[in-house]
């Protein structure tokens, strides 16, 4: 039993205070105000009282590399990750020691790495043939994928078969623009079901041009008149396209030479000697380049906010800038540049990921009968975006922890 704690369902951007939350065999059993539920005699009592319970949080472009990162997703509230590309035997090892062995993390969701032939290739899997295209669905529905991952040398012709291939086994196509497709429009036309990487996402604009022509920060060189948002909204909407814009990447990506990470991400001192060394010292760029770069994210936030406001999905993801934390940078940016609400910005990072996978159903908002993945927050993120910031605890999978032993367990520096 949660008792005394004030609920932000995901659905509603009121706030129901001073609630209990009855939690049964790992799925919301009651909510209701404290002073009518009914608490069952066996129940363990936890007083939340004065805090802010949300639905668990996703990041939808996490690399699980290290085993390390699992307590501390959880930390941070982040109850499931879809892992967008690793090894296979690591990748489904991690995954079931957490859902099958009671190991510590969130749940994680599989997207296969496919690529295509030649030195710049990623990964082991390749689909290179029909036939090997085929085998690479075949693989990853076996052991239980949830999606296929398109990479970067994929040719055009093999991008269909994956596609016809993984959504006749029910699973769905994520991933990049590969380089021979060129543009977002013949990727999604060829059955992707979800684009990752803004800069990758946003050639839908420029259907004429190939991303190699349109250049990095195209979004600063290139008018985006009414019409072409108008033409890219309807593409996306008539098609289903979901989006993985992991826009933290970029807003990281203006970082100037000289400036340590904090100077955007304020907790990245805080992640294990061990795990930051790549994360943390980056090389920056000239100032110059950086107000480019800042212009193009703000135009790029822009239209992705009109995006969202037009019905299109669009999830959270950090691409492991420094993970768990860049989530909530992702967030922040969603509503401080795509001028989202709180309440919009949280759906990001929940029930919009839940329903991109297909199990809304189950988890992604905070209802009776749903999964009780819970982040308890010590601030209302519907008063202010960064107290996102503020989990002090968490729930998933029937269990129920304290965030700061979680930290230490991971070698995080506590709040």
């Amino acid at each position: 039993a949660l008792v005394g704690g004030d609920i932000v369902d995901g659905l509603s951007e009121n706030t129901q205070k001073n609630m209990t939350m009855i939690v049964e065999n790992g799925r919301i059993k009651t909510i209701g105000k404290s002073a009518v539920v009914e608490i069952p005699e066996n129940a363990e009592v936890i007083d939340v009282t004065g805090k802010t319970l949300i639905p668990g949080l996703w990041d939808m472009h996490a690399h699980s590399n290290q085993v390390q990162w699992a307590p501390a997703y959880l930390a941070g509230g982040v109850t499931t990750i879809r892992d967008n590309g690793n090894e296979l035997e690591f990748a489904t090892s991690f995954r079931d020691a957490i859902a099958k062995n009671g190991a510590l993390g969130p749940d994680i969701l599989l997207a296969g790495m496919t690529d295509g032939a030649g030195i710049k290739g990623n990964g082991a899997i390749r689909a290179r043939s029909i036939k090997e295209a085929k085998e690479v669905v075949k693989l990853y529905h076996k052991n239980g994928y949830k999606q296929i991952k398109i990479y970067t040398s994929v040719q055009p012709e093999m991008v269909k078969i994956l596609a016809e291939e993984a959504h006749k086994k029910g699973m769905t196509v994520s991933g990049h623009v590969p380089k021979a497709v060129g543009n977002a429009i013949p990727a999604i036309e060829s059955g992707m079901d979800m684009l990752s990487h803004r800069s990758l996402i946003l050639s839908v604009l420029f259907p004429e041009k190939n991303t190699t022509e349109l250049g990095r920060y195209y979004l600063a060189e290139h008018e985006v008149s009414a019409e072409r948002m108008k033409k890219a909204t309807n593409f996306l909407l008539k098609h289903k396209t979901g989006l993985d814009p992991t826009i933290a990447l970029n807003i990281v990506g203006a970082l100037t030479k000289g400036d340590p990470l904090e100077t955007i991400e304020p907790a990245a001192d805080r992640i294990a000697y061990e795990l930051f060394e790549g994360k943390r010292f980056r090389n920056g760029v000239s100032a110059k380049r950086s107000a480019l770069i800042k212009e193009d994210n703000s135009i790029g936030m822009q239209i992705l906010g009109d995006f969202f406001r037009a019905g299109i999905p669009i999830v959270a993801g950090t691409d492991n800038v420094v993970p768990v934390f860049s989530l909530y940078l992702e967030m922040e940016t969603y509503h401080d540049l795509g001028k989202l609400t709180p309440l919009e910005a949280i759906k990001t990072a929940t029930s919009v990921p839940a329903k991109a996978m297909r199990m809304y159903t189950e988890t992604g908002s905070l209802e009776v009968g749903k999964e009780a993945d819970i982040a308890i927050l010590e601030k209302n993120p519907l008063e202010d975006i960064t107290n996102i910031r503020t989990v002090s605890s968490v729930m998933t999978n029937g269990n129920y922890y304290r965030s700061e032993p979680l930290w230490k367990a991971a070698d995080f520096k506590p709040n």
